[in-house]
């Protein structure tokens, strides 16, 4: 597709190294959280989860409760992309919307 090779060229020209550091970033987490749910965890708590869908794509995450934790804006977008796009959340996904600068974690 024509548009999403030029996204891709217009990022790569305007932030150098920044498109591959990302690609690099989700691989490198989505392997640990392969080999730690191939070690027997049950619950991953994904701090600043932002747009990420670990939850959604990684094998093996449906045994495992994940509680992704972002702010209450981009909770709420994610969950309205979610819902439109899955129907709902998964059972074993938990989005808490935490304002960090106000609230503790607890």
């Amino acid at each position: 597709m024509v548009t999403g090779r030029l996204v891709t060229q217009a990022i790569d020209r305007g932030w150098p190294g920044a498109r591959v550091s990302v690609v690099v970033r989700t691989r490198f987490i989505d392997d640990a959280l392969k080999e730690a749910l191939a070690d027997g965890i049950d619950q991953v708590v994904i701090v600043g989860s932002g747009f990420d869908t670990c939850a959604y794509r990684v094998p093996g995450a449906e045994r495992a409760q994940i509680f992704e934790i972002d702010t209450p804006g981009t909770t709420r977008g994610k969950r309205t992309r979610i819902e439109a796009l899955l129907g709902g959340l998964a059972p074993h996904v938990s989005m808490v919307a935490t304002d960090f600068e106000r609230e503790d974690l607890d």
